[in-house]
C-alpha cells in the first residue's frame, strides 16, 4: 500500500484530504446535516488517516472534533447548562472521533478482508452504546429521516442499518480511492455493496407500495395553551381546549408535556376535573403536567390517562429527564391500555431517544403511541424526526405534540398524516387520524442485534491486533 502521506493520492497531499474531510464533516451530523454529506465526509478522512503509519495524527483530531461538536451542537445542548454544556459537546465529540480512532488502530493489523468492516462496525457500536447513557442523539443515520424507503430498514435492524450502511460507504469509498479500482478486490467489495444497497432500496419501496397498515383509523387530538405556568390557574383553559378538541372529533385528547406546574394538591384538582370531563365526553383523555417537588420530594413530569368511564388508567412518569434535571425517573415501563378501537401506549418527548425502552411498545403490539413533547428552536424539527424513526422500528402509528417545535402523526411505515409547525401556526389544535393496529417488525422481535454482530466484529479484529504486527 503507497504511504499517502509520502506520495498522495491523485496527486495531493494527504493533508488536503484532511482539511477536505474536516469541512465536510461539519455538515454531516447536527443541526447543520445535509443528507448527501452524511455520506461523503468519512470517506476522505478515511483516505488520508489510512495512509499515515502513526497514530497521532488520529491522536491530533480529537480537539477538532469537540470543536465541531461544539458547531454541530450549538443550541441543541442548551448554554444554560453552563458546565454541563462543555461536557456534553466534549462527549459528543469524542463520540464522532472514536470511529476513526478504532479503524486506525486495527486497520493495519487485521486480514484484508476484515479491514473494509472496522470504520462501520466501531461506528454501529459506537453509537449503540452511547444510546445506553444519552439516548440516539448524535446518530448520524437521523440525517437520513427524509427518505423513506431506506427508512423502512430501521424495521430490520433498528436505526443501526442506517448507521452501518454510512460507515460501509465511506470505509468502501476510501478503499477504492487508496487501491485504485482496477484491483480485483475493489471491484468485488463495490459489487456487493452495490447489491446490498440495492437490497434495501427494493425491501423499502415494496414495503412502502404493498404493507398497507391494517383496519380503520382512530382520530387523535392535541393542542397548545397557558405554556409553563405555574397552578392551575391556566385549568380551566386546557378543559375549554379538551373540548373544543374532543368536538372535533377526537376520540383520544392528550395535553403537550408540562403545560403546567403544579403542587400536589393542585395535581389533585386536575385528576377530579379532568376524570369528570373524560366521563361526560365518553373519550380517553390525556394530561399532562410538571409536578413540583415538595417537602424534600423531587419534582416529576408525568402524564396521567382517564377513560371513557372517568377512571384513571395509568399514572405515567417521564422515564427519562433530560441531563441536568432534577426530576425524578419514572420506572422504565411503557404505560399501555386496551381500548375498544386498539391498544395504545405513551411516553414523553425525550423517552422517545432511547431505542430499547420503546421497543416495549413494539414487542406487545401497541397501536398507536402518544407523545407529548415539548422541545426548542434549536432540536426542531430534528428532534420529531428522531421520534418518527421509533414508528418505523416499532411498527407502531405515532402521534407527537410539540410545543415550540414540529407536531407530526405518522402511520406504522413513517408516512405523514398530519403536521402542525408550533412557529407557522396561530391555532395551534393538532388532530390526527392515524391506522388503530400496528405491524410487525424484525426491530421489534429481534432487537439491536446488529449493533452486537459488529461488536464482535471488532473484538475479532481486537484478536487478530494482538497476535499481527502492523503492516
Amino acid at each position: 500500500m503507497n504511504d499517502i502521506k509520502k506520495r498522495g493520492v491523485f496527486g495531493l497531499p494527504g493533508w488536503v484530504f484532511l482539511v477536505l474531510g474536516a469541512v465536510l464533516f461539519l455538515f454531516s451530523n447536527g443541526r447543520w446535516a445535509v443528507a448527501p454529506l452524511a455520506w461523503i465526509a468519512p470517506v476522505p478522512l478515511l483516505v488520508s488517516l489510512r495512509g499515515r503509519k502513526s497514530a497521532w495524527t488520529t491522536m491530533a483530531l480529537l480537539p477538532f472534533f469537540i470543536l465541531a461538536a461544539g458547531v454541530m451542537l450549538r443550541g441543541i445542548i442548551p448554554g444554560w447548562l453552563g458546565l454541563l454544556t462543555l461536557a456534553l459537546t466534549a462527549y459528543f465529540g469524542l463520540l464522532w472521533w472514536l470511529p476513526y480512532a478504532i479503524d486506525g488502530l486495527f486497520f493495519n493489523r487485521v486480514p484484508e478482508g476484515l479491514r473494509l468492516w472496522i470504520f462501520p462496525a466501531a461506528l454501529t457500536v459506537v453509537e449503540y452504546l452511547s444510546t445506553l447513557v444519552f439516548g440516539d442523539w448524535g446518530s448520524v443515520a437521523f440525517s437520513q429521516t427524509e427518505s423513506l424507503e431506506l427508512l423502512q430498514v430501521a424495521s430490520l435492524t433498528g436505526v443501526w442499518g442506517i448507521t452501518f450502511l454510512i460507515g460501509w460507504f465511506g470505509s468502501l469509498a476510501a478503499g477504492v480511492i487508496r487501491e485504485g479500482w482496477t484491483q480485483r478486490s475493489s471491484r468485488k467489495t463495490v459489487a456487493v455493496f452495490a447489491a446490498a444497497v440495492a437490497v434495501v432500496a427494493l425491501y423499502g419501496s415494496a414495503r412502502l407500495r404493498f404493507s398497507v397498515p391494517a383496519g380503520p383509523t382512530v382520530r387523535i387530538g392535541s393542542f397548545t395553551a397557558h405554556q409553563g405556568e405555574e397552578g392551575i390557574a391556566g385549568l380551566h383553559g386546557l378543559i375549554a381546549e379538551s373540548r373544543r378538541t374532543a368536538a372535533a372529533g377526537a376520540r383520544v385528547v392528550f395535553w403537550p408535556e408540562g403545560l403546567i406546574d403544579v403542587t400536589a394538591a393542585e395535581a389533585a384538582v386536575i385528576e377530579r376535573e379532568v376524570a369528570r370531563l373524560a366521563r361526560e365526553l365518553g373519550i380517553y383523555l390525556m394530561p399532562s403536567f410538571h409536578r413540583r417537588p415538595e417537602e424534600g420530594a423531587a419534582g416529576s413530569n408525568r402524564t396521567l390517562l382517564f377513560g371513557p368511564d372517568g377512571h384513571r388508567l395509568w399514572d405515567y412518569i417521564k422515564s427519562y429527564p433530560v441531563p441536568g434535571s432534577p426530576d425524578a425517573r419514572g420506572d422504565g415501563r411503557v404505560p399501555i391500555v386496551e381500548a375498544p378501537f386498539g391498544r395504545i401506549g405513551a411516553a414523553i418527548c425525550y423517552d422517545f431517544d432511547f431505542p430499547q425502552f420503546i421497543r416495549q411498545a413494539g414487542r406487545k403490539r401497541v397501536g398507536v403511541m402518544l407523545d407529548p413533547s415539548w422541545d426548542w428552536r434549536a432540536i426542531d424539527p430534528l428532534h420529531t424526526r428522531m421520534a418518527m424513526v421509533r414508528a418505523v422500528e416499532n411498527g407502531f402509528s405515532l402521534v407527537r405534540h410539540t410545543v415550540e417545535g414540529l407536531s407530526l402523526a405518522v402511520d406504522p411505515l413513517g408516512r405523514t398524516r398530519a403536521a402542525l409547525d408550533h412557529f407557522r401556526t396561530a391555532d395551534r389544535l393538532f388532530i390526527a387520524d392515524v391506522p388503530r393496529r400496528g405491524m410487525r417488525t424484525v426491530y421489534a422481535w429481534a432487537g439491536d442485534w446488529l449493533p452486537w454482530a459488529c461488536l464482535l466484529a471488532l473484538l475479532a479484529a481486537a484478536g487478530f491486533a494482538v497476535l499481527r504486527k502492523p503492516r
